[in-house]
C-alpha cells in the first residue's frame, strides 16, 4: 500500500516565500505527529488508509503494520461491541457522523476502551470514507467498572440483612430530630431501622430481635446505659455482632481506656451519609 500521509490543508493568503505560511504548514504536521489520540482515515472498502503515529503507543501496532491488515478493525472489535460499531458504520452514511464507545483488542491481547467520533464523512461512488478521532478511555472505564462493582457488592450485602440497623440516642428534645435524620440516612442506604431512646431500651430491643439484627449503631453517651455498657451487653448475647460507635469527641479520646469489647467502626459527629456508608461497609466486612 506504500507510505501514507494525512493531508492537512491550511488556506491563507500568501505572498512569494511567505515564511509564516511555511511555519504554519510545518506546525500542522507536527500537530498530527504528536497528538495523543488516534486520528484515522477509514474506507468501508479498503480498510484503514491512515493512522496517526500515536496508534503505536496505544494499540502496540505501527501504522505500517495496520495498513497491511485491512480486516484488523473488524477482527479486533470485542464481540459484545460489534453490533454497536456495525450500526454506527451503517448510519454514518445518512447522518454524516457517529459518537460511540467500544472495545478493541490490542497487540498484547488486552481490551482497550475507545471513545470514537467521526468528524467527517465522504462518499465516492459506493465507497464511504470516514475521518475520525479515537480517544483511549480505558482508565476511565476501569474506574467506572470498579465503582459499579463496589456498589453492587454493597447492595448485595444490604439485601442480606433483614433488620439491618439499630439506632438510638436521645437525651434532649433536639436529639430526637438528630436521631430521625440518621434513621433516614440509614433507610436511604437500604436498611430497615429499629430505634431506641437510650441504652436500656436499646438492650431490650436487641434481646427481642437478636436473630434478625445484623448491625448496631450506637451513640457513646446515652441515659441509663452508655455505649460501652451496651456494647458489652449485646456482645454477651451475640458475640462478634458488628457495632459502630458514634461520638462528638474525637476517636483518640473515646478509645483511650481499657475496654474489653471494641466496635468495628467509629464515627465522629457530625458525619455525612458517605461517612456512615463507609463505616457500615467496614463494620460488616472488616477484611474487605
Amino acid at each position: 500500500m506504500g507510505n501514507k500521509s494525512l493531508a492537512v490543508a491550511v488556506c491563507v493568503p500568501i505572498k512569494d516565500n511567505d515564511e509564516n505560511v511555511i511555519g504554519i504548514l510545518a506546525n500542522s504536521h507536527r500537530l498530527v505527529d504528536h497528538i495523543p489520540d488516534i486520528l484515522y482515515l477509514y474506507s468501508n472498502q479498503k480498510g484503514f488508509q491512515f493512522f496517526s503515529p500515536s496508534v503505536r503507543n496505544i494499540l502496540g501496532y505501527t501504522p505500517e503494520e495496520l495498513y497491511k491488515k485491512p480486516s484488523f478493525f473488524r477482527d479486533s472489535i470485542h464481540r459484545e461491541d460489534q453490533v454497536i460499531v456495525s450500526k454506527a458504520l451503517d448510519e454514518v452514511v445518512n447522518q454524516g457522523r457517529f459518537d460511540i464507545e467500544y472495545r478493541i483488542v490490542d497487540k498484547n491481547g488486552d481490551c482497550r476502551w475507545f471513545s470514537d467520533r467521526a468528524i467527517g464523512c465522504h462518499i465516492q461512488d459506493n465507497e464511504v470514507i470516514i475521518e475520525g478521532l479515537a480517544v483511549d478511555i480505558t482508565k476511565r472505564k476501569l474506574a467506572e467498572n470498579a465503582l459499579n462493582e463496589s456498589v453492587r457488592e454493597y447492595n448485595d450485602m444490604v439485601a442480606q440483612i433483614p433488620v439491618g440497623i439499630f439506632k438510638y440516642r436521645v437525651k434532649a428534645k433536639d436529639e430526637i430530630a438528630v436521631r430521625k435524620i440518621v434513621s433516614i440516612m440509614l433507610e436511604r442506604l437500604g436498611f430497615t431501622v429499629l430505634e431506641a431512646g437510650d441504652g436500656v431500651e436499646a438492650l431490650d430491643m436487641f434481646r427481642q430481635n437478636k436473630d434478625t439484627i445484623r448491625l448496631v449503631v450506637s451513640d457513646l453517651t446515652m441515659p441509663r446505659m452508655d455505649g460501652w455498657g451496651l456494647l458489652d451487653a449485646i456482645r454477651s448475647i451475640v458475640p462478634g455482632i458488628p457495632v459502630i460507635l458514634t461520638s462528638g469527641y474525637n476517636q483518640n479520646h473515646v478509645m483511650n481506656g481499657d475496654h474489653k469489647e471494641q466496635p468495628q467502626s467509629f464515627l465522629s459527629k457530625p458525619y455525612r451519609s458517605d461517612d456512615l456508608r463507609e463505616a457500615i461497609v467496614h463494620a460488616l466486612n472488616p477484611l474487605g
